[in-house]
């Protein structure tokens, strides 16, 4: 499948990124959700949302999703975003699979390409954890701050790309 990404998104003459390529797949950036009631809809109003992607079950902590656009681990407000989440999700570009044998952690981590009026590029990335009970929970949801991690992920192994939307 990464093959199927690499000569999508890949200039084979000098090996670059095809940035407008990108941009042409990306999805219309969403509003922002502005209140937790908005935001829960989204998700059928229920607190935990539980879904299947492929043979890999997911489950999203609501609350705690929507707290992640505020509060999380480097301070960032990405509040602005929180209308991405329910795409992010139902609708990745490109799913990769990661496995940490040192940490002992499974991830799939599920990447978007969003677009603003102004054709300003914003890859989100969806990250999940494998717990023992084999379901994969949202740890956390970010901007990709520079297309150097987007490049890496379109050039991932075959192995761990999971899925390819444009693979046919």
């Amino acid at each position: 499948m990464s093959f199927k990404a690499e000569n999508r998104y890949i200039n084979k003459r000098n090996n670059k990124l095809r940035k407008n390529i990108l941009l042409q797949d990306a999805t219309p950036l969403p509003k922002r959700l502005r209140s937790w009631n908005s935001f829960k809809i989204v998700f059928n109003n229920e607190n935990f949302y539980q879904y299947s992607f492929l043979k890999y079950h997911i489950l999203v902590d609501i609350r705690y999703a929507f707290k992640h656009f505020n509060q999380n681990t480097y301070h960032e407000r990405r509040d602005h975003l929180n209308g991405t989440l329910y795409d992010t999700l139902c609708d990745p570009l490109i799913v990769v699979k990661t496995d940490d044998y040192q940490n002992n952690t499974k991830k799939l981590t599920f990447y978007k390409p969003f677009r603003t009026q102004d054709e300003i590029l914003h890859m989100l990335m969806f990250q999940a954890t494998k717990g023992k009970d084999d379901i994969y929970r949202f740890k956390t949801i970010y901007e990709a701050g520079s297309l150097d991690k987007v490049d890496k992920i379109i050039r991932a192994t075959d192995y761990s790309t999971i899925y390819f939307k444009y693979d046919e």
